[in-house]
């Protein structure tokens, strides 16, 4: 019974949200597609993208890519699980996967504006729901994360060794670490003020 009552409480905020709702909404929108999944070859990799729901409108050349996530926390506070968990990754990772999907049915990628949004429901306290947009700079930067990490796995799986990361063995056992751009940033913020 709890569960349900979140999930009602869910969708009722969904419902009463305006671009959440419109996003959605896969019963009365034309060209959605939920749970949309899309099996891709990427650099020789077989992907699988399983896709929340994909808006696809040939009239408008418009493609909606609509990722789902629940949260305890506030979904005002947002950022943090968009980084740490890496969701601006998995939204330019399906952007690929529709470039793809699109070429599959005789469309051209190009012609065609995609936009991508993730809605954020809070599964505690008032339901909240915010809509947000992955920022252009973001995803292009997951695309390269996504090819590097294809790269270390290419790598991992040319050498048969997993037991620890790729540095390890190409380094003698031996792993440089070293502070963050972002902390050295921070670090001489402190310095300078004090």
């Amino acid at each position: 019974q709890d569960d349900m009552n979140i999930i009602l409480n869910c969708a009722s905020t969904i419902a009463a949200h305006s671009v959440a709702s419109n996003v959605l909404n896969t019963s009365e929108l034309s060209g959605a597609e939920p749970e949309k999944e899309i099996l891709w070859i990427h650099k020789d990799f077989k992907v699988k993208s399983i896709i929340d729901n994909l808006i696809l409108n040939k009239e408008s050349k418009l493609v909606t890519i609509v990722d789902l996530k629940t949260t305890s926390k506030s979904v005002y506070n947002f950022s943090r699980a968009y980084s740490s968990y890496g969701y601006y990754r998995q939204i330019a990772i399906y952007k690929l996967a529709v470039l793809d999907y699109l070429i599959s049915l005789g469309e051209n990628p190009k012609e065609y504006d995609i936009k991508s949004y993730i809605v954020a429901i809070q599964t505690t306290g008032l339901f909240e729901c915010v809509v947000y947009e992955p920022d252009n700079l973001d995803l292009s930067i997951a695309v390269d994360e996504f090819e590097s990490l294809l790269s270390r796995l290419k790598w991992h799986l040319t050498h048969d060794r997993w037991d620890y990361p790729m540095e390890y063995y190409n380094n003698n056992g031996v792993i440089k670490i070293k502070l963050s751009d972002e902390i050295i940033s921070r670090i001489r913020e402190t310095i300078e003020i004090s």
